[in-house]
């Protein structure tokens, strides 16, 4: 995030113009939004594969954010999501949902126990070929392995989601969803090796849980890693809802198979809040 946007936040936060927005937008114009988050590594460790591309969150700050989360609105599991949007007026906090991507080993580790702390239900979305695994590894490049050469133990050891701790996950009722077997652009593949990562990962993930996966979420995530061929065959194989990783408005013309979700950074607690905002997603509009 650049400086001028921080500021703008840090002002429009501080001056109250969020709240007046929000208020605006809800209660005057009785505006629906239901937002969906996205998080990859929860981890203090410097050699973590979040770290390197600014997609992982410190402990301390996670906490912080779930602590905020719990007080202010409702958090629901992403399966459910459809379903707070067309009963909207039913809930007396906004409902929100908290998801993961990928299945790092430190969602169980480290999100999981935080997670229970404040009993608050989440979504992973994992990419089935790397249960079990350490190929995290292979998502980075020589270059990466020069420069942590000292760390390599530490580094070799935030690896993904073992089988044992997603299944003591699921019984604690986080629900998973899923997210391919390999993690390709889904619009870059013919229909039937979409069909193949698509049903892999969905079958893998349910022999583990024992329960149908009826969620998924499109890996990178952008308007263009999708057709409308792979919505076709998320719903041929029984997908109900799926998430996309770039914001805006989930209201009743959100098409269920596009939920949009705001990815998650290391960042204030004032950032944090101002981009759960209407006020961050006009702003994002005019950007």
């Amino acid at each position: 995030m650049n400086y001028l946007k921080k500021f703008l936040f840090l002002l429009a936060y501080y001056s109250g113009l969020i709240g007046v927005t929000d208020l605006l937008y809800y209660k005057i114009f009785k505006g629906i939004h239901v937002p969906v988050l996205v998080y990859h590594s929860i981890s203090d460790n410097i050699y973590s594969y979040g770290n390197e591309i600014g997609l992982s969150i410190r402990k301390e700050v996670f906490e912080e954010q779930i602590k905020y989360l719990k007080s202010r609105f409702t958090i629901v599991p992403f399966s459910e999501v459809s379903n707070c949007i067309h009963n909207y007026t039913e809930f007396k906090k906004s409902p929100i949902s908290i998801t993961f991507d990928d299945g790092y080993c430190d969602n169980y580790t480290n999100a999981y126990p935080i997670l229970r702390k404040y009993q608050s239900p989440a979504t992973v979305f994992l990419t089935s070929g790397n249960i079990n695994s350490k190929r995290q590894i292979d998502w980075y490049n020589q270059d990466f392995l020069s420069r942590h050469k000292e760390g390599y133990e530490d580094f070799k050891a935030n690896s993904m989601l073992s089988s044992d701790d997603i299944v003591k996950m699921k019984v604690d009722g986080i629900e998973f969803g899923a997210h391919t077997k390999t993690h390709p652009v889904l619009s870059g593949l013919s229909s039937d090796e979409q069909s193949i990562e698509i049903m892999d990962s969905i079958k893998e993930i349910e022999g583990l849980i024992k329960t149908p996966v009826k969620t998924f979420a499109y890996p990178f995530g952008g308007a263009k890693t999708l057709t409308d061929e792979t919505i076709s065959i998320l719903k041929g194989l029984g997908i109900e809802i799926a998430a996309v990783s770039y914001g805006g408005f989930n209201n009743l013309k959100t098409d269920r198979y596009k939920i949009r979700r705001i990815i998650i950074i290391d960042e204030p607690l004032y950032i944090f809040k101002a981009r759960l905002s209407v006020f961050n997603i006009f702003i994002k509009g005019l950007w």
